[in-house]
């Protein structure tokens, strides 16, 4: 399986990267809190019981993934596992004080900032008008969507604010557009370091909670990126519909964000520097269901010549020098 990646530096220059395959030490932080929210009912079929989303189909499943979420970190020595369920899962707990007055992320036991791992396992969409991904809460307490451009901001370093890493397993909860358009540019304080979740839309699958034990054990110690890529990554031939999981990576360099993406673990936080750039790391060529390819974005090409962006615009399209995809090489003096 191939990975790519793309970085950017604060003021959202784009600097494209080519992701290699080589080994490099880093050194042991342990961590030992990881935080679980799962909203498994929703108002759709739960109605007039205070829930979220009334176009939204129930998640059985959610709560095998959350079982199995537990099992990995305990096995890998986590001291403190809490997880919050349906109407106890509020846009508080996801919100960061310093964006709204209400905000409680950075409180023990129910919200998220305060762990070094944290999980939420519901619906989401996004929106690439607007640039932000946003996805439903428990209850509509204060509101049920949070969004990545109003409500989030992750490791702060103050106090209760330590995470360092946000599994969203929702769909879109990674959208490659969001990110591209800088809608992930202000979720990060200064101890974050990753942002995994998906492009495109995602079923939760008879298997996924296996896999997500298997994820975390393998995990531990390295490939908090890559084992998120290979472990969840599905592919339908001849058509669209494959599983498109990605990671945003924070730091000061690309280097230091695709060794982090390689080598850092849940018990391995190796430096990344500041946080002055971000890097997105996807499956080569993935096409979800309820998305474009995740390489492509507006009309523009990942890379000089790459295919993934170009099928869009006709079917002998080129990619420009510069990246614009256009359907002849004469357009591209233009």
């Amino acid at each position: 399986m191939g990975f790519c990646s793309h970085s950017k530096k604060r003021l959202r220059l784009n600097l494209l990267t080519a992701l290699g395959l080589f080994c490099i030490q880093s050194s042991v932080d342990a961590a030992d809190e990881v935080k679980i929210h799962v909203v498994k009912k929703f108002a759709k079929e739960n109605p007039g019981e205070g829930r979220c989303c009334s176009g939204c189909d129930d998640r059985p499943r959610f709560y095998d993934v959350r079982d199995k979420i537990e099992e990995g970190f305990s096995d890998i020595g986590y001291d403190t596992i809490s997880d919050t369920t349906n109407n106890g899962v509020n846009a508080r707990d996801f919100t960061d004080s310093g964006k709204y007055s209400w905000g409680e992320d950075h409180v023990s036991n129910t919200g998220t900032d305060w762990a070094d791992v944290a999980f939420i396992l519901t619906h989401g969409s996004a929106n690439c008008s607007d640039d932000y991904i946003s996805f439903q809460m428990g209850d509509n307490d204060d509101t049920c969507t949070i969004r990545s451009d109003r409500h989030i901001h992750f490791g702060d370093g103050n106090g209760n604010q330590e995470m360092k890493a946000f599994i969203n397993w929702a769909c879109h909860g990674g959208e490659a557009g969001v990110y591209y358009d800088g809608g992930f540019d202000d979720v990060d304080g200064s101890k974050f370091r990753i942002w995994n979740a998906f492009h495109g839309s995602k079923s939760t699958r008879s298997n996924d909670d296996d896999k997500m034990k298997d994820y975390i054990k393998t995990a531990k110690d390295s490939g908090i990126g890559t084992k998120w890529q290979d472990i969840f990554h599905s592919n339908v031939i001849g058509s669209h519909g494959d599983r498109c999981p990605v990671s945003i990576v924070w730091g000061s360099s690309a280097s230091k964000r695709k060794d982090f993406f390689r080598y850092g673990g849940f018990l391995d936080w190796n430096d990344t520097g500041s946080n002055s750039g971000t890097s997105l790391f996807y499956v080569d060529g993935c096409y979800p269901d309820d998305s474009g390819p995740v390489g492509c974005f507006g009309t523009y090409c990942p890379d000089d010549n790459s295919p993934v962006c170009c099928q869009q615009e006709g079917p002998t399209p080129v990619c420009c020098p510069d990246g614009r995809c256009v359907s002849d090489w004469k357009l591209c003096n233009l």
